[in-house]
């Protein structure tokens, strides 16, 4: 018999990355796998609410309150597995389980979670569960970077298993080392362990007893000349049965004995039409997949006492949430959700509207595809923006999304929208695209649109691109970004950028001024170290000498006010401040108390002038304006002024949906468009869109992957019209002379286009287009 998934608790512990050892880059892969394979209902199908990935779990104490919690809640069977590295005590011979912080060698092991303690959490005769599975994928070494996990230990780990009405599966025996083979996905032992679930075992009946699944997997590794795994059960543990064969074809039901299948409207349950009568009706809508699709969630609801959702609250208090897990405490609620978990308070409403939106789609059998929006939602910091930029983000995403499948009739394939929480580290992105990637099929993910500039993102693009999913980003890319053939961005490179401010500088009043560059050295902050170089070549012959400074050392708010007497040396009228915007105010704070403040002083910057605004450094800058003498303007990504502004620039359908009573504002009444990020969101998600649909309709490839065909291909006539301006893009993905703002921040913190601009003077606009350009009724 199937262990009831309802009724079981499932705990999936993983560490990857380590103080003091050798990392294991596929244990992460495992987590979302295994994960992946145990949920899916054709395997088990257990609920998310049931299920709960620990990555990187700092402490001993953590594991075990994880697992403890699990065990209290397991009516049937609990699943513990562990990948990572196991530890020997060197005096006492017992098994340790390795935690990221763990130290090898000297006189004893540190913290590691001892096996023994979780052995008594397992058989504690408080846990309910009378069925008990114990999945080990570790050894005793690090040699993970040579392939290995382990190496040889004195006893065998199974046999410092005693547990009662439990099955123990080891990776390796006593003599060998559990393998990690560099250039695979997965562990040896998980990952033959998730093809056996995934493919089923022929001729072996409808369900995979634990018995099966261990002579299947060790049979598949003896045959590769791998590790062989060890297993022990106690009592009836081979008899567990946590898996459906899918290699067993599910027979077709007997005719239902009701002559019609309707809802009690009496509509067709999947289009919505008046359903067909009679036995035929029945036997037409069964043939359909969707209608079997519908009617299997319909039983697996009542089966678990209410319908599952893509992500529900993990915890009462709503901390984490299914299909999400930890990386560490700075990473809570990381992972994917369809709408149904805002992952902050401020992302209630836009996720609401999501979820309804995606739940539509669902609902009308017809087929759809999926577009990840992935960025850091939760952590808090300079590096990852105001919590206002993500909802403003999210709420353009939601109109773009809304257009898609409402404007201009009904087009096909619909679009979902799902949000990925990348937390605030690499190793919490490298998670989530994992697991994107994972439920790439079941989710039919095509594209991933909001990747921020990191160190990390030129992997994940690599990873996404291989996988077949384009990304596209509403950031500026740094030029190694720009070498990755599956991502396009819809901003302005920093070059441009760069070039539209030297446009502005030939023009008076500022023609006639000298020109400082300030310039931010940190080598993390690629984007800032590009603007850099690229202003000075854009204005080779105007510019003093540089005024650099170093994000990376602590406050720049002491550095700058140190070098105030030099800036009034140089008698410059204009300062191009190449730096992040969240230091920008420590600057102008330092400008305001310059000795030389009866001078007129212009600070031009990029575009992260925008996020400085939304920072809780904004009211400095502002006094700083106030008092200084001091003007700011910033090129811009995205503004509602220029609309007016420039007119012939924009194409009327895109920017209608912003403008009044248009969309954004019935859907979210009262949010701002003067940041830009609501727009620049709602034209990357509309770029995905085209690809999608284009992809389709024109592409040799086929899937996913058709999306990825035409990505760079959107140029000349083919050019997107995005609300920021047209979107037609150059060979290495980036836009040709797209609109640039120059947008002018004023003392009290409003903003206004002073003029707009490109890279050349004039930004893209496809020939005669507007001028054809008859307006489409709906807003």
């Amino acid at each position: 018999m199937l262990s009831r998934p309802d009724k079981s608790s499932v705990v999936i512990i993983g560490c990857h990355a380590y103080d003091h050892l050798n990392d294991l880059p596929a244990v992460t892969r495992n987590l979302t796998g295994l994960a992946g394979a145990l949920r899916q209902p054709a395997i088990w199908g257990v609920p998310r609410g049931r299920i709960t990935v620990l990555r990187q779990p700092r402490t001993a104490e953590h594991v075990l309150e994880t697992v403890e919690e699990a065990a209290r809640t397991a009516e049937d069977t609990l699943v513990v597995y562990y990948a990572g590295h196991g530890l020997v005590d060197p005096l006492t011979g017992e098994l340790h389980l390795a935690l990221p912080g763990s130290r090898p060698g000297g006189a004893r092991v540190s913290a590691a979670l001892r096996f023994e303690d979780l052995r008594r959490v397992m058989v504690h005769h408080e846990v309910e569960a009378n069925k008990r599975v114990l999945l080990l994928d570790c050894c005793f070494s690090g040699w993970a970077l040579a392939g290995d996990m382990g190496t040889v230990a004195e006893d065998n780990p199974a046999d410092l298993v005693e547990i009662e009405g439990t099955c123990v599966i080891t990776a390796s025996s006593e003599t060998e080392r559990a393998l990690a083979p560099p250039g695979e996905r997965f562990t040896a032992f998980t990952g033959a362990l998730i093809r056996l679930l995934e493919q089923g075992v022929p001729g072996a009946g409808e369900l995979l007893d634990m018995e099966t699944l261990y002579r299947k997997v060790s049979s598949e590794l003896r045959a590769r000349s791998r590790p062989v795994p060890q297993q022990r059960n106690r009592n009836t543990g081979g008899r567990i049965c946590i898996a459906r064969n899918r290699a067993t074809p599910v027979p077709d039901p007997p005719p239902p004995p009701s002559p019609v299948l309707a809802t009690s409207g009496g509509t067709d349950l999947g289009s919505g039409r008046p359903a067909e009568p009679g036995p035929s009706g029945v036997r037409a809508l069964w043939n359909r997949w969707w209608f079997r699709v519908a009617v299997l969630a319909c039983v697996m609801a009542v089966l678990v006492g209410s319908a599952t959702a893509v992500v529900r609250s993990l915890t009462e208090d709503g901390s984490c949430a299914e299909g999400t897990g930890e990386l560490g405490p700075d990473n809570k609620g990381v992972g994917l959700t369809d709408g149904d978990y805002p992952f902050a308070s401020g992302l209630k409403r836009v996720s609401e509207r999501i979820k309804t939106e995606n739940d539509r789609v669902a609902d009308t059998g017809k087929h759809y595809e999926t577009i990840v929006y992935m960025r850091p939602m939760t952590a808090e910091g300079p590096d990852h923006g105001a919590r206002a930029a993500v909802q403003h983000e999210l709420e353009g995403a939601y109109t773009a999304q809304y257009l898609a499948n409402h404007r201009d009739g009904e087009q096909i394939p619909l679009i979902r929208l799902l949000l990925a929480n990348t937390g605030s580290n690499a190793e919490a992105l490298d998670s989530v695209v994992d697991e994107t990637v994972a439920r790439g099929d079941c989710e039919r993910i095509v594209a991933v649109a909001g990747l921020r500039p990191t160190a990390a993102m030129e992997r994940a693009v690599t990873r996404l691109t291989e996988a077949g999913v384009a990304t596209v980003a509403s950031t500026p890319a740094t030029r190694q970004l720009r070498d990755e053939p599956g991502l396009v961005t819809i901003a302005p490179s920093p070059g441009d950028q760069a070039a539209a401010v030297a446009k502005t500088l030939s023009t008076k009043p500022y023609d006639a001024e000298k020109v400082l560059l300030v310039r931010d050295e940190n080598p993390r902050y690629l984007l800032t170290r590009e603007l850099a170089e690229e202003f000075k070549d854009a204005l080779p012959t105007r510019h003093s000498p540089e005024m650099t400074f170093n994000s990376s050392q602590g406050s720049t708010a002491a550095y700058f006010q140190y070098q105030m007497p030099n800036l009034c040396l140089e008698k410059a009228g204009v300062v191009y401040f190449a730096g992040r915007g969240l230091d920008l105010p420590d600057f102008l704070t330092a400008l305001a108390d310059r000795s030389c403040v009866g001078k007129r002083m212009t600070v031009f910057s990029g575009d992260d002038v925008a996020q400085a605004l939304l920072s809780e450094r904004a009211d400095d800058l502002k006094r700083a304006l106030r008092r200084g003498n001091v003007e700011l303007r910033y090129t811009g990504l995205a503004h509602a002024d220029a609309w007016s502004e420039r007119p012939g620039c924009f194409s009327a359908k895109a920017t209608a949906p912003f403008r009044r009573g248009g969309v954004y504002e019935r859907e979210f009444p009262g949010s701002s468009l003067g940041d830009g990020y609501a727009i620049m969101s709602h034209d990357m998600i509309l770029t995905a869109v085209t690809a999608i649909r284009t992809g389709q309709a024109v592409s040799a490839a086929s899937g996913r992957a058709a999306a990825l065909s035409v990505i760079r291909t959107f140029y000349g006539v083919h050019a997107v019209a995005g609300a920021s301006g047209w979107i037609s893009m150059s060979r290495d993905g980036t836009p040709d002379r797209k609109a640039i703002p120059i947008i002018e921040v004023e003392a009290d913190g409003d903003t206004r286009v002073a003029t707009v601009l490109s890279r050349t003077g004039i930004p893209y606009e496809p020939p005669g287009m507007e001028r054809a350009f008859v307006p489409h009724p709906m807003r």
